[in-house]
């Protein structure tokens, strides 16, 4: 029973897939609002012609994945690809490849070429990658809090202030990043992401206090 309710096995799995979910699903959202901004029927996006191919702002699925992964969505965002796009500046050549696919679109009336077409890039992958480690980190420690209350004794951890430092720098960059979005977004759907994103940083902050109250109590005493 205790290895069917593994928080840090399957947290993972259903927050990766749920994103994937989320990310397949955000052309057809984007569609489907746009129509709705224009009072116009939602049930049949695909029937609309978009004009240009820029996107004009974060459909709800899609604010929706990065807030509830906004730890990962801020390191990836704002640490590392920015990393990886000087160094391909410099360097004059693309680091990561990318990987476009297609899937139909069952709307017989929908426009040509009824094909909803997904560019998937090396960066994207690390973005789901970061999802799926931020939240083997949450199910570990939802795991390690049910082990103390039964009472079973949890092996520490030489690692914990490597543990506590990485948590630290996730939470300053998240308030950091969100700041930036809040101030630099060029649409509310977007500033709205980095509001609700400072609910992470709180949770982080909030978890830190919990292990650093103790080890300041026996300092004290």
């Amino acid at each position: 029973m205790k290895r069917l309710l593994c928080w840090k096995v399957w947290l993972p799995m259903f927050q990766t897939l749920l994103a994937i979910g989320l990310w397949l699903y955000t052309p057809v959202q984007y569609r489907k609002e746009i129509l709705e901004l224009l009072h116009r029927p939602t049930d049949h996006p695909f029937r609309l012609r978009l004009e240009g191919a820029r996107r004009e702002f974060p459909p709800s699925c899609e604010q929706l994945l990065y807030v509830v992964n906004f730890p990962a969505f801020s390191v990836s965002r704002g640490v590392v690809d920015p990393l990886i796009l000087h160094v391909e500046y410099s360097q004059q050549a693309m680091l990561l490849p990318e990987w476009i696919f297609s899937i139909p679109v069952s709307d017989p009336e929908a426009l040509p070429p009824r094909r909803i077409s997904y560019s998937v890039h090396g960066e994207d992958l690390i973005f789901l990658g970061f999802i799926f480690f931020l939240w083997c980190w949450v199910g570990w420690r939802i795991d390690e809090f049910f082990s103390r209350r039964q009472k079973v004794h949890a092996r520490r951890r030489p690692a914990a202030i490597g543990e506590l430092t990485a948590v630290g720098a996730i939470l300053l960059c998240s308030v950091v990043f969100a700041g930036r979005v809040i101030v630099e977004a060029d649409s509310p759907h977007l500033r709205r992401v980095g509001t609700f994103g400072l609910i992470w940083p709180a949770v982080l902050a909030a978890y830190l206090w919990l292990v650093v109250r103790p080890v300041l109590r026996k300092a004290v005493q």
